[in-house]
Protein backbone atom coordinates (compact mmCIF):
# COMPACT_ATOMS: atom_id res chain seq x y z
CA UNK A 1 0.00 0.00 0.00
CA UNK A 2 1.30 3.40 -0.82
CA UNK A 3 1.42 6.40 1.48
CA UNK A 4 0.49 9.75 1.19
CA UNK A 5 2.73 11.70 -0.41
CA UNK A 6 4.57 15.00 1.27
CA UNK A 7 6.09 17.70 0.63
CA UNK A 8 8.18 20.25 2.94
CA UNK A 9 9.84 19.35 6.08
CA UNK A 10 10.12 20.93 9.54
CA UNK A 11 11.31 18.16 11.59
CA UNK A 12 14.32 16.43 9.73
CA UNK A 13 13.77 13.45 12.82
CA UNK A 14 10.80 12.73 11.07
CA UNK A 15 10.76 9.74 8.86
CA UNK A 16 8.57 10.40 5.48
CA UNK A 17 6.95 7.31 3.92
CA UNK A 18 7.12 9.24 0.17
CA UNK A 19 8.63 12.40 -0.34
CA UNK A 20 8.08 14.63 -3.64
CA UNK A 21 10.12 18.25 -4.31
CA UNK A 22 9.95 20.26 -7.37
CA UNK A 23 12.52 23.05 -6.26
CA UNK A 24 10.11 26.02 -7.25
CA UNK A 25 10.20 27.69 -3.96
CA UNK A 26 13.79 29.26 -2.94
CA UNK A 27 14.56 28.42 0.64
CA UNK A 28 16.47 31.94 0.58
CA UNK A 29 16.57 33.90 -2.45
CA UNK A 30 19.83 35.58 -1.01
CA UNK A 31 21.39 32.18 -1.17
CA UNK A 32 20.83 29.90 -4.03
CA UNK A 33 23.36 27.51 -1.90
CA UNK A 34 20.35 27.15 0.24
CA UNK A 35 18.18 23.13 -0.11
CA UNK A 36 14.65 23.02 0.93
CA UNK A 37 13.93 21.58 4.49
CA UNK A 38 15.91 18.92 5.07
CA UNK A 39 17.94 18.87 1.89
CA UNK A 40 21.60 18.24 1.86
CA UNK A 41 24.66 17.72 -0.43
CA UNK A 42 27.84 16.25 1.06
CA UNK A 43 30.85 17.18 -1.02
CA UNK A 44 30.92 18.69 -4.42
CA UNK A 45 27.97 21.94 -4.08
CA UNK A 46 24.36 22.22 -5.37
CA UNK A 47 22.66 24.94 -6.13
CA UNK A 48 19.14 25.86 -6.94
CA UNK A 49 18.91 27.33 -10.16
CA UNK A 50 15.84 27.56 -12.68
CA UNK A 51 13.50 25.85 -10.48
CA UNK A 52 15.85 22.66 -10.23
CA UNK A 53 18.93 21.75 -8.22
CA UNK A 54 22.51 22.35 -10.06
CA UNK A 55 24.59 19.80 -8.67
CA UNK A 56 28.62 19.67 -9.41
CA UNK A 57 31.83 17.62 -9.44
CA UNK A 58 34.72 19.82 -7.97
CA UNK A 59 37.27 17.93 -9.21
CA UNK A 60 37.34 14.05 -9.90
CA UNK A 61 38.14 13.60 -5.80
CA UNK A 62 34.87 15.92 -4.84
CA UNK A 63 31.71 14.72 -6.33
CA UNK A 64 28.58 16.49 -4.72
CA UNK A 65 26.24 14.12 -3.73
CA UNK A 66 22.47 15.33 -2.83
CA UNK A 67 20.95 13.84 0.11
CA UNK A 68 16.92 13.43 0.62
CA UNK A 69 15.51 13.72 4.20
CA UNK A 70 14.67 10.76 5.84
CA UNK A 71 12.63 8.36 4.39
CA UNK A 72 10.65 4.98 6.37
CA UNK A 73 12.33 2.79 4.60
CA UNK A 74 14.79 2.16 0.96
CA UNK A 75 12.49 -0.38 -0.78
CA UNK A 76 10.77 2.37 -3.14
CA UNK A 77 10.72 3.72 -6.48
CA UNK A 78 12.31 6.97 -7.51
CA UNK A 79 11.24 8.89 -10.58
CA UNK A 80 13.45 12.25 -11.59
CA UNK A 81 14.02 14.26 -14.24
CA UNK A 82 17.73 14.82 -15.23
CA UNK A 83 20.67 16.16 -17.57
CA UNK A 84 23.91 16.72 -17.82
CA UNK A 85 24.54 21.07 -17.80
CA UNK A 86 28.66 20.27 -18.94
CA UNK A 87 30.45 19.33 -22.47
CA UNK A 88 31.67 16.43 -21.30
CA UNK A 89 30.35 12.68 -19.59
CA UNK A 90 28.50 13.06 -16.90
CA UNK A 91 27.36 10.04 -14.69
CA UNK A 92 24.52 10.56 -11.99
CA UNK A 93 24.72 7.10 -9.43
CA UNK A 94 21.42 6.84 -7.39
CA UNK A 95 21.64 4.97 -4.22
CA UNK A 96 21.87 5.37 -0.46
CA UNK A 97 23.41 7.66 2.25
CA UNK A 98 23.84 5.33 4.72
CA UNK A 99 26.28 5.54 8.26
CA UNK A 100 28.35 8.40 6.58
CA UNK A 101 28.48 6.36 3.07
CA UNK A 102 27.19 6.47 -0.12
CA UNK A 103 26.03 2.92 -1.62
CA UNK A 104 25.00 2.84 -5.30
CA UNK A 105 22.31 0.97 -6.82
CA UNK A 106 22.29 2.23 -10.29
CA UNK A 107 24.61 4.67 -12.21
CA UNK A 108 22.91 6.74 -15.68
CA UNK A 109 24.84 8.52 -18.16
CA UNK A 110 23.33 11.89 -19.02
CA UNK A 111 22.96 13.70 -22.21
CA UNK A 112 21.91 17.38 -22.80
CA UNK A 113 18.51 16.95 -22.68
CA UNK A 114 15.93 16.71 -20.03
CA UNK A 115 15.24 12.70 -19.76
CA UNK A 116 12.85 11.14 -17.24
CA UNK A 117 14.52 8.52 -14.64
CA UNK A 118 12.65 5.63 -12.56
CA UNK A 119 14.14 2.90 -10.32
CA UNK A 120 13.36 0.31 -8.19
CA UNK A 121 14.94 0.42 -5.07
CA UNK A 122 13.22 -3.54 -4.18
CA UNK A 123 15.80 -4.71 -7.15
CA UNK A 124 18.74 -3.62 -5.55
CA UNK A 125 20.41 -6.36 -3.99
CA UNK A 126 21.90 -4.39 -0.94
CA UNK A 127 18.51 -2.46 -0.41
CA UNK A 128 18.26 -1.22 2.95
CA UNK A 129 14.38 -1.93 4.37
CA UNK A 130 14.91 0.56 7.50
CA UNK A 131 14.82 4.44 7.44
CA UNK A 132 17.35 5.35 5.31
CA UNK A 133 18.02 8.29 2.82
CA UNK A 134 18.07 8.47 -0.68
CA UNK A 135 21.11 10.11 -2.79
CA UNK A 136 21.81 11.20 -5.78
CA UNK A 137 25.66 11.12 -6.70
CA UNK A 138 27.48 13.08 -9.82
CA UNK A 139 30.40 11.74 -11.09
CA UNK A 140 32.32 12.19 -14.65
CA UNK A 141 34.43 10.25 -17.50
CA UNK A 142 38.61 10.62 -18.00
CA UNK A 143 37.80 14.88 -17.29
CA UNK A 144 39.07 17.00 -14.73
CA UNK A 145 37.49 20.60 -13.96
CA UNK A 146 34.19 21.15 -12.81
CA UNK A 147 31.30 19.18 -14.02
CA UNK A 148 27.93 19.79 -13.68
CA UNK A 149 24.15 18.45 -14.04
CA UNK A 150 20.37 19.47 -13.55
CA UNK A 151 17.86 17.34 -11.68
CA UNK A 152 14.29 18.12 -10.50
CA UNK A 153 11.12 16.73 -9.71
CA UNK A 154 12.66 13.86 -7.60
CA UNK A 155 9.93 11.65 -6.11
CA UNK A 156 10.24 8.83 -4.23
CA UNK A 157 7.32 6.63 -2.80
CA UNK A 158 7.83 3.57 -0.81
CA UNK A 159 5.51 0.53 0.66
CA UNK A 160 4.49 0.03 3.99
CA UNK A 161 7.51 -1.77 5.90
CA UNK A 162 7.08 -3.98 7.95
CA UNK A 163 3.78 -5.61 6.60
CA UNK A 164 0.99 -5.51 9.20
CA UNK A 165 -2.19 -6.45 9.87
CA UNK A 166 -5.06 -3.94 8.89
CA UNK A 167 -6.80 -2.40 12.06
CA UNK A 168 -10.55 -2.80 11.10
CA UNK A 169 -13.16 -0.73 13.14
CA UNK A 170 -16.25 -1.14 12.80
CA UNK A 171 -20.24 0.50 14.44
CA UNK A 172 -23.65 -0.72 15.03
CA UNK A 173 -25.73 0.10 12.09
CA UNK A 174 -29.83 -0.39 12.16
CA UNK A 175 -31.14 -1.14 8.54
CA UNK A 176 -34.66 -1.48 7.22
CA UNK A 177 -36.16 -4.13 4.93
CA UNK A 178 -37.71 -2.76 1.67
CA UNK A 179 -41.50 -3.83 0.42
CA UNK A 180 -39.87 -6.87 -0.78
CA UNK A 181 -38.58 -8.07 2.49
CA UNK A 182 -35.17 -7.61 1.82
CA UNK A 183 -32.34 -5.12 2.86
CA UNK A 184 -28.91 -5.31 1.63
CA UNK A 185 -26.50 -2.91 3.51
CA UNK A 186 -23.35 -0.84 2.23
CA UNK A 187 -20.49 -2.12 4.32
CA UNK A 188 -18.67 0.89 4.17
CA UNK A 189 -21.42 1.84 6.61
CA UNK A 190 -20.20 -0.63 9.02
CA UNK A 191 -16.97 1.24 9.23
CA UNK A 192 -15.91 3.01 12.01
CA UNK A 193 -12.47 4.30 10.55
CA UNK A 194 -10.50 1.41 9.70
CA UNK A 195 -6.70 1.66 8.59
CA UNK A 196 -4.05 -0.32 6.55
CA UNK A 197 -0.65 -1.08 7.79
CA UNK A 198 0.51 2.17 6.58
CA UNK A 199 -2.15 4.30 8.81
CA UNK A 200 -4.23 5.41 5.95
CA UNK A 201 -8.11 4.52 5.89
CA UNK A 202 -9.51 1.68 4.17
CA UNK A 203 -12.37 2.75 1.52
CA UNK A 204 -12.78 -1.11 0.55
CA UNK A 205 -14.93 -3.15 1.79
CA UNK A 206 -16.60 -6.18 2.66
CA UNK A 207 -19.58 -8.18 5.09
CA UNK A 208 -19.75 -11.96 5.42
CA UNK A 209 -23.34 -11.45 5.28
CA UNK A 210 -24.78 -8.94 2.76
CA UNK A 211 -28.59 -10.26 2.61
CA UNK A 212 -31.11 -9.92 5.50
CA UNK A 213 -34.38 -10.81 4.96
CA UNK A 214 -37.36 -11.05 8.39
CA UNK A 215 -35.48 -14.43 9.18
CA UNK A 216 -33.18 -11.43 11.05
CA UNK A 217 -35.35 -9.30 12.82
CA UNK A 218 -33.48 -7.80 16.14
CA UNK A 219 -29.55 -7.98 16.62
CA UNK A 220 -27.42 -9.81 14.15
CA UNK A 221 -23.53 -10.10 14.33
CA UNK A 222 -21.70 -9.70 10.86
CA UNK A 223 -17.87 -9.53 10.28
CA UNK A 224 -16.27 -6.58 8.09
CA UNK A 225 -13.38 -7.17 6.28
Amino acid sequence: MIGISSQGYSQCGTNAQNIFEDFNTLPDPLNRSVLPDCWSVIGGSAQMDNNAVTLALLGSSNPGTLITPNVENGEGVVTFKARKTSSFTVFLSVGYYAGGTFREAVKYTLGGNVQNYSYDFSNFSNRISTPTNIAFKITSGPNSGVQRLSIDDIEYKSFCQPAANPTALAKDITIQLDDTGNAIPNPALVDNGSTDDCGEFITNFSLDNTLFTFFYLGEYLVTLT
